[in-house]
């Protein structure tokens, strides 16, 4: 996978002597937090080969486990793009196995111009029980937007004029209509920090101001020294052996090859 990838896939050797690896079940069962980065605008064929690895085996963790996790997917335009089948199986194993996955995109357009799949953004929508969009400029997006956010029936009412349109004659008309809940062009009116908040199982949406997290300096714990609750060991013996060269036998004129 490259040179940058070393730290990722080498086994750690702790001070005792164990060589460990960050076993995914395991973690999930101990709370850690895992974190992967890929090098996408570095090497984009192996971080492609990187993250369906990734996600196919946090798909079979989350089956494993049997507790609650969640899992935060930045930049989803990009993970579809390079595992688009992988990407929508682990949002319905989520679905299914005490699980919760939390997608970031810069727009949703994304996600059907980096797969080139048309419909998948639809699908994927299905999967979804909360939104949160920022400010939106593309004519696309907003009005993809107020669709998703649905519509609301109210009466709308006509009135009757005489006189030139210079007054009401007392005569009009009701009927019911319906509206949508956020119109299109609000999308384009948020300003930085606000968004409009959205769930298919709760309130009416709502414009709301997201509050900045103020983190405490320093960095992370990273895992070190003795093994982890979150780690298990790899055992050398457990690796595939080098295999031996090639060697050619010839029989009746046939040339065979034996490994």
């Amino acid at each position: 996978m490259g040179a940058a990838w070393r730290d990722v896939l080498t086994p750690r050797g702790t001070p005792d002597g164990e060589t460990v690896a960050v076993g995914l079940v395991e973690a999930i069962r101990s709370g850690a937090i895992v974190m992967w980065r890929t090098y996408a605008d570095d090497m984009p064929d192996e971080a492609s080969a990187i993250t369906v690895l990734a996600l196919s085996d946090l798909h079979a963790a989350a089956g494993q486990a049997g507790c609650a996790w969640t899992l935060m997917l930045d930049e989803f335009g990009a993970v579809i793009d390079m595992a688009a089948a992988r990407g929508v199986a682990i949002l319905q194993r989520a679905r299914s196995h005490h699980g919760q996955v939390i997608v970031i995109s810069q727009s949703a357009a994304d996600i059907e111009a980096l797969s080139q799949q048309p419909g998948l953004l639809s699908s994927l929508t299905d999967n979804f029980t909360a939104f949160v969009a920022h400010r939106q400029t593309a004519p696309d997006t907003r009005d993809w937007l107020a669709k998703l956010m649905g519509t609301r029936a109210i009466w709308q009412s006509t009135d009757q004029t005489d006189g030139h349109t210079s007054r009401l004659s007392g005569k009009g008309s009701r009927r019911r209509v319906r509206e949508f809940r956020v119109g299109s062009d609000e999308f384009a009116s948020l300003r930085r920090g606000e968004a409009i908040i959205y769930t298919t199982l709760g309130p009416e949406p709502q414009r709301a101001t997201v509050l900045a997290a103020h983190l405490p300096d320093g960095q992370p714990t990273r895992i070190g020294g003795a093994r982890h609750s979150a780690e298990i060991p790899v055992h050398p013996e457990e690796t595939l052996p080098a295999t031996d060269r090639h060697q050619s036998v010839s029989h009746d004129g046939i040339d065979i090859d034996h490994a």
